[in-house]
């Protein structure tokens, strides 16, 4: 049921394939999984913010933040962490058509830790 809800959250996915292989540890595995994927965001966040440079603009798309993640999340925790270095930047959060994840989650995550953000609709013909 979750494969069918969540198609395209592949740490999902690859999370349900590691629990349903090792159903005599579930809880063992749940832990593992939760710790590797927040030491995952800790890099990715302090990795990528050496990449960010005071001034910049970054444009997000879906959600990649701490409700998509067991961690600060992987785009959001560049973000998290650029701001934390006093890094100055601007954010452009796009509504994410149909489920509009960008105006719902990620410019809720984002509203009281990095500023400027702006959300803004993407003008585009739905089917």
């Amino acid at each position: 049921m979750l494969r069918k809800a969540r198609p395209t959250a592949v740490n999902l996915m690859a999370a349900i394939d590691r629990i349903t292989k090792n159903l005599k540890n579930v809880v063992q595995t749940a832990e593992a999984i939760f710790a590797e994927d927040v030491a995952l965001c800790d890099a990715i966040g302090k990795h990528g913010a050496d990449l960010i440079h005071d001034g910049d603009s970054i444009l997000t798309h879906c959600n990649a933040g701490g409700l998509a993640t067991a961690g600060i999340g992987t785009a959001i925790g560049v973000i998290r962490r650029s701001h934390e270095q006093g890094k100055r930047i601007h954010v452009f959060v796009d509504e994410t058509r149909p489920l509009l994840q960008g105006a719902r989650l990620t410019a809720w995550e984002l509203r009281n830790s990095v500023s400027p953000i702006l959300l803004f609709a993407t003008i585009w013909p739905q089917p």
